[in-house]
């Protein structure tokens, strides 16, 4: 298939830049990239740590509380936490859900998952867990 608009060419090459094997192969990437130990990282996500484990070999496929609650302890941005939950085939934040845009706001403003779940809870939600 030939492109012929430029900008659609380079989303097709952005899109396909890499494939991944699954959640855990792109989360260890991320982790990688962002120079977080894993030890760390099991430490700040507040996840029983031998699933945190299991999940990162990928031996577990966590569902969507879990990994938007990964990508939180990550630090990832609000791009990263989509492309993870795309990845992981478990559903995007979408704005239009309230508790969704709660969290929308908490990531794009690098609020940890303390302060994620207490402003969920102070906004009548459920935390995350």
């Amino acid at each position: 298939m030939e492109v012929i608009d430029e900008q659609l060419s380079l989303y097709l090459e952005d899109r396909n830049d890499r494939s991944y094997e699954g959640f855990s192969d792109f989360f260890c990437e991320c982790l990688d990239n962002l120079g977080i130990s894993t030890a760390d990282f099991v430490r700040k996500c507040r996840i029983e740590r031998t699933y945190v484990y299991q999940i990162l070999k990928g031996m577990r496929n966590p569902g969507r509380e879990k990994i938007i609650i990964m990508c939180i302890a990550a630090g990832l941005s609000f791009t990263m936490t989509q492309k993870a939950l795309v990845i992981a085939k478990a559903g995007i934040l979408y704005y239009r859900d309230d508790r969704d845009a709660v969290i929308i706001y908490a990531v794009n403003h690098g609020l940890d998952l303390v302060d994620t779940n207490a402003l969920l809870e102070k906004n009548g939600f459920t935390e995350l867990n």
